[in-house]
């Protein structure tokens, strides 16, 4: 346990209090007018108290902002802190708790929309058969839209922003010997569509 050395803190600022028994070694002395605390080794570090939700509603309705973010998820966070680090003065609201929703579940992906690929060309995912890919062969152009649009979103979310995005490997298990040559055209197609914008490794084949 830490030890604070002739302190009693009560009201407000009491997460100071709170945080007596879960802080480690070495000993400490807390400042009662802030949320700094002092070590005997020299160093010092804050101790973070949510802002009041009344302050902050309040904040919102008196003061001026460059940008107002409406949801507090994965995006929103995202866009919030970006904007932020460029020295925009942000406000972000949330009609629940941050990420619960749907970036509770998701699986945080910037994907390039490959199964919109699949729809393009096909009326029923996934084939279960060469036979069942020759019967629903079509063409839609809102599907390739869509391909093209989520490439370049991807790309752009890369370049602009690395910090936030990490290229991450997938790989597609193959159980019949038929969808490698359709896998192999899939992937391909993928990488000329996304053309330039590519801004990953390209697909390749890899055999056991």
């Amino acid at each position: 346990n830490i030890q604070f050395e002739g302190w009693e803190q009560t009201g407000t600022n009491n997460l100071l209090a709170r945080t007596r028994a879960l802080l480690p070694w070495p000993k400490a002395e807390a400042d009662a007018s802030s949320n700094w605390v002092k070590c005997d080794d020299g160093t010092s570090f804050n101790l973070y108290s949510p802002p009041d939700r009344n302050e902050m509603k309040k904040k919102i309705k008196t003061e001026e902002f460059d940008l107002l973010v409406i949801g507090g998820g994965a995006t929103g966070s995202g866009v919030a802190n970006d904007a932020a680090l460029r020295g925009l003065k942000v406000a972000m609201i949330e009609m629940d708790d941050f990420a619960s929703g749907t970036s509770s579940k998701s699986t945080k992906l910037i994907h390039g929309g490959i199964r919109y690929l699949a729809l393009a060309f096909q009326k029923k995912i996934p084939p279960k058969s060469p036979l069942d890919v020759i019967m629903n062969l079509h063409y839609d152009h809102s599907m390739m839209q869509v391909v093209s649009h989520d490439l370049y979103e991807r790309a752009f979310m890369i370049q602009s922003a690395p910090f936030m995005t990490t290229p991450l490997p997938m790989m597609i298990p193959l159980k019949h010997y038929w969808e490698i040559p359709m896998m192999w055209i899939s992937g391909k197609m993928y990488d000329f569509i996304a053309g330039s914008r590519r801004s990953v490794p390209e697909a390749h084949f890899i055999s056991r």
